[in-house]
């Protein structure tokens, strides 16, 4: 793991052009078919300002330039497989994700898929996690007795990681594929692929880690959730490039040379019915108080637990955030 560590010292050449020199999306990046239908046009301006608004994320003017292609984005549906993505659109780069994760987001300590993958994974498997952060899955993973490594690109959270004694990698998944191939039982990618511009090669390399035979997890938000708010500033550029369903994780796994295993979705929570009834009550004015104040009564944590164990959840139809693909390596 030498050359792996020695990789997280290289010096980056700054960048002098306006935009990245990084992929543009043009096409699908899953399937890369050309042929799409256009489903909505969104001004960029819109983006930014959601943004701004709604979690006080304050970006600037270098960083918004360089993150916005054209005034205008198109969200388009590839005829070919399905996946629905932006374009032009353009992934945020470290410099974006320092400044939004300065605002006031915050995202759930509660993880419905590290939990459900630790439920597969065995004491004693090779895992490997990418994009690990600062090592929330791999403490629950080596918790259950797995052998854990973990790579990111975030110098920052790779060095929390190792703090926590943790084997953490500060390396591009290419790099580390090329030297680490069919060493691993389980390979894992949380919420990682919605935000790249080309997804077959980050597939790709992360199959070739996986040993014959071997899992790799992937989860996705689920475009076919619930219950959403119609226009999240997080589903969009330069945050998320694409939306998914089970469908499109079906056809990533055929094309690397994967078989589904299972698919899985997250259930619902509480918030989401919540939400949902606000909806139905205020119709135009979903965000009422009377709205807010009876969702609550109705959805109250008692009551919520009685309605699920009664099945009377089931009539509503709704799925959660995410969902999770399993795939196994052909042997």
């Amino acid at each position: 793991m030498s050359q792996i560590e020695n990789a997280c010292g290289r010096e980056q050449g700054k960048r002098q052009d306006p935009i990245p020199a990084v992929h543009v999306i043009s096409n699908c990046p899953l399937c890369g078919d050309v042929s799409a239908n256009p489903l909505e046009s969104i001004p960029f301006e819109r983006i930014w300002s959601s943004l701004r608004t709604r979690w006080g994320a304050v970006f600037s003017p270098e960083i918004m330039q360089r993150h916005t292609p054209a005034p205008n984005i198109s969200l388009l549906e590839c005829q070919r497989c399905g996946l629905q993505y932006f374009n032009p659109a353009i992934p945020g780069d470290a410099e974006f994700y320092n400044q939004l994760m300065a605002s006031s987001l915050g995202y759930s300590s509660e993880r419905w898929d590290f939990l459900a993958a630790i439920e597969i994974i065995a004491s004693g498997d090779k895992v490997l996690d990418i994009a690990c952060g600062e090592g929330r899955f791999l403490q629950l993973a080596q918790a259950k007795g797995a052998v854990v490594c973990g790579i990111d690109i975030n110098p920052m959270a790779v060095e929390n990681a190792k703090h926590k004694g943790l084997s953490a990698y500060c390396v591009p998944l290419n790099e580390f594929a090329s030297e680490n191939r069919e060493c691993f039982d389980v390979v894992t990618a949380f919420q990682v692929i919605e935000h790249l511009s080309d997804v077959q090669p980050f597939a790709r390399a992360a199959s070739n880690c996986l040993k014959p035979g071997g899992k790799f997890f992937i989860t996705v938000p689920n475009r076919l959730r619930g219950y959403h708010n119609p226009f999240d500033p997080l589903d969009q550029p330069p945050h998320h490039l694409s939306r998914w369903t089970s469908d499109q994780l079906q056809t990533l796994a055929h094309l690397t040379g994967c078989n589904v295993s299972t698919i899985r979705y997250e259930p619902a929570g509480v918030h989401d019915y919540r939400a949902l009834l606000r909806c139905r009550i205020g119709a135009e004015q979903s965000e009422s108080l009377w709205a807010r104040i009876i969702a609550r009564i109705v959805f109250a944590p008692s009551l919520y637990q009685i309605y699920s164990t009664m099945g009377l959840l089931d009539r509503w139809h709704l799925l959660g955030m995410s969902v999770m693909g399993v795939f196994e390596k052909q042997r």
